[in-house]
């Protein structure tokens, strides 16, 4: 069976961890701090997901979507978004909405429950994937 990659971007170390959850489910847990980062990981990786946290700062979140959707080395990547707000319809952040295929709202509380809903969104969108 082939082991799907998952590709972490987000300036929350912890993230990592509680994501790291899925690794006993066969899953590859990549991870970066950097939008510009993610951008080379996603590229040489191809990973079947790709959790993105609205906080990163090196780059504009807009454009790191748009060019992950638009390379095709990296296009078919189910795109989660990590949001620290609803994203309505019609807001300028609807944008962004239209990159991706689900967003998390955060922040989660207690702590232990980041990494369960961060899993188990993880699972809802690669249940759509190709690889499992």
């Amino acid at each position: 069976m082939l082991k799907a990659k998952i590709l972490i971007a987000a300036d929350d170390p912890y993230l990592t961890m509680y994501v790291s959850v899925l690794q006993p489910e066969g899953y590859e847990i990549l991870s970066t701090l950097k939008g510009l980062e993610c951008l080379r990981l996603a590229r040489e990786h191809q990973p079947e997901l790709i959790i993105i946290d609205n906080t990163l700062r090196d780059m504009e979140i807009t454009e790191l979507l748009r060019q992950l959707k638009s390379e095709s080395q990296t296009s078919g990547a189910k795109l989660l978004l990590l949001h620290s707000q609803e994203i309505p319809a019609g807001d300028q952040m609807s944008e962004q909405k239209s990159f991706i295929d689900g967003y998390v709202r955060k922040p989660f509380a207690p702590p232990n429950s980041w990494g369960a809903c961060a899993s188990c969104s993880a699972r809802a969108v690669m249940k759509s994937s190709r690889v499992r």
